[in-house]
C-alpha cells in the first residue's frame, strides 16, 4: 500500500485537478459523500479488477467541478462494514488518511489494494446472482465483465521494472530571452538506479516518459514534460537509443528535463517533488517514480532557486 505521505500528495493532487475543472487521474475517483453501499461495492470491485494489480485512489468530499462536504474518518468503520455483504467473500483492502484542502475543508482519501482480484459481488435481482464486475475506462462505466476482461485479468502482465532516485536537482532559472513570454526557465536533473524483475528485455519507447515537476505549497505545477535520457557508460545492460530505453540488466541511467513558467515568482522556500512515469512496451500500466526535493543554496549567479533530493 502507499504511504500516509505517498496518499495525501496523490489525493491533493486529484484535488487541485478537480478544482480546476479537469477529470481526476487513471485509477482516481471521487464522490461527494459515503456512496451507498450496493453500487459502491460493485463500482470499487469493477474498478479493482480493471485495474490488473494497479492502485486505485478514491476521495470522498469533493466532486468533479471542485464542489466540497466536510468528511472525516468517523464515518469509515460503519461505510466498510456496509460494503461487505455486497461482496462474495473477499473485498478490496482500503487505507484511509483525512486530508484537508487549501479552502481548509476535510476530505477523505482511499487508497484501495487491488492485487487479490479478482473481486465478485453480489446483486439483489435475480436472487442470489454472483457477478464479477468490470469498469469500462474509455465509457466510464460499470458493466459485466466479458470474456475478453477475464482473460485480461487472468494473464500476467509481467513485473514492471524497479526505479530507484538515486539524486535529483531541480534549478529555476530567470528567463533571459526577450521572445518568450517566460519569467522563469527550470531544467531538472536526475540519475535513477534500475532493477528489472525478470529475465526478458524491456524496451521503454522515449515517448512513453513524461516528467512532472509541482511545488505543492505554491499551487505550482508543470505536468507532461519530455524528458532526455542517457545511459550510464559503467552501466551495460542499460541502454539509450534514438528511440527507445533498452533494460537487460541492473543499471543507472540519467534523464534531463527543461520547462517553463510565466509566474512572475514563487515562494522559493517552499519544498518540491517531481514524478516520471515510466511506460513499457506491451505494459498496460506504466511506472511511477517521484521524489521530494529540498531547498538548496544557489551555486551561481544565474540561478534563482534550487531543490536537491
Amino acid at each position: 500500500m502507499k504511504s500516509a505521505r505517498d496518499l495525501e500528495f496523490l489525493g491533493l493532487r486529484q484535488i487541485e485537478r478537480l478544482d480546476r475543472g479537469e477529470a481526476p487521474e487513471a485509477g482516481c475517483d471521487a464522490m461527494l459523500t459515503w456512496p451507498k453501499p450496493a453500487p459502491a461495492a460493485r463500482r470499487l470491485a469493477a474498478q479493482a479488477n480493471a485495474a490488473r494489480g494497479g492502485r486505485l485512489l478514491w476521495i470522498v468530499g469533493v466532486a468533479r467541478g471542485g464542489k466540497r462536504r466536510t468528511c472525516d474518518l468517523s464515518g469509515l468503520a460503519k461505510w466498510q462494514a456496509s460494503l461487505r455483504p455486497h461482496f462474495d467473500g473477499l473485498m478490496p483492502e482500503i487505507d484511509a488518511l483525512a486530508v484537508t484542502g487549501g479552502d481548509g475543508t476535510s476530505c477523505v482519501v482511499l487508497g484501495i489494494e487491488t492485487t487479490r482480484a479478482p473481486f465478485v459481488v453480489r446483486l439483489k435481482s435475480p436472487a442470489d446472482t454472483l457477478e464479477v464486475p468490470w469498469f469500462d475506462r474509455e465509457r466510464q462505466v460499470v458493466r459485466s465483465a466479458s470474456r475478453l476482461d477475464l482473460v485480461r485479468l487472468f494473464t500476467p502482465m509481467g513485473e514492471l521494472p524497479h526505479f530507484e532516485v538515486l539524486e535529483a536537482e531541480l534549478t529555476f532559472f530567470r528567463n533571459v530571452h526577450p521572445r518568450t513570454k517566460a519569467t522563469f526557465r527550470w531544467t531538472l536533473d536526475a540519475a535513477l538506479y534500475v532493477v528489472p524483475r525478470g529475465d526478458a528485455r524491456i524496451v521503454v519507447p522515449l515517448h512513453g516518459c513524461r516528467a512532472s515537476v509541482e511545488i505543492p505549497g505554491a499551487g505550482f505545477s508543470s505536468r507532461g514534460m519530455e524528458i532526455h535520457l542517457t545511459a550510464d557508460k559503467q552501466s551495460p545492460g542499460v541502454r539509450v537509443t534514438e528511440s527507445a530505453l533498452l533494460i537487460e540488466n541492473m543499471g543507472r541511467v540519467f534523464f534531463y528535463c527543461v520547462g517553463s513558467t510565466e509566474t512572475p515568482e514563487l515562494p522559493w522556500k517552499e519544498p518540491a517533488r517531481f514524478n516520471v512515469e515510466i511506460s513499457p512496451a506491451g505494459a498496460e500500466i506504466a511506472a511511477v517514480v517521484a521524489a521530494d526535493l529540498r531547498t538548496e543554496p544557489t551555486i551561481a549567479d544565474i540561478q534563482h532557486a534550487r531543490w536537491r533530493s
